[in-house]
């Protein structure tokens, strides 16, 4: 049992953990078909989450070098994952972006989460049901916030 002694950190790892476990527990179908490779995988997601990024932020993020963002791109977009946009301003900068069979994939992926999520939530006691509302919708704000910030350093590299 999770205690208020342990720190929020410590707490939010622990209730991603148990979730987790619930989702292996119960099946992860959508994640097991999914046919790309780990490293393709984080590619297409990473896209997903931040927009679009340039080929070298890709490199940055991943930690590997533009020699092998380059294959990993290509399978992406002849999957139809990504698709490849010249820099209006520097013809040498190729942004990478997310299409629409991306983000559906990310919302499928997302969804075996949700029914998990949604069983969680509703093991929560009634009358604490609106303060962990009130707490999740701070958190949400706030990791937006986080994600935009990060965005933003992210893309002014």
């Amino acid at each position: 049992m999770t205690t208020l002694n342990q720190s929020p950190v410590d707490n939010w790892l622990a209730l991603l953990h148990t979730v987790r476990a619930i989702q292996t527990a119960t099946g992860d179908g959508q994640w097991l078909a999914v046919n790309l490779t780990m490293a393709q995988l984080k590619v297409a997601l990473l896209l997903v989450q931040s927009g679009g990024l340039p080929s070298r932020a890709i490199g940055e993020r991943l930690a590997i070098g533009a020699s092998a963002v380059t294959p990993l791109v290509d399978r992406l977009v002849a999957l139809k994952l990504a698709r490849r946009e010249a820099d209006a301003n520097d013809r040498r900068v190729i942004h990478v972006r997310p299409t629409a069979k991306a983000t559906a994939l990310h919302e499928t992926l997302l969804q075996t989460g949700r029914a998990v999520l949604a069983d969680v939530l509703k093991e929560v006691p009634e009358s604490e049901r609106k303060g962990v509302h009130r707490a999740l919708a701070v958190l949400t704000d706030s990791a937006a916030r986080v994600r935009a910030r990060l965005h933003e350093e992210l893309i002014a590299k």
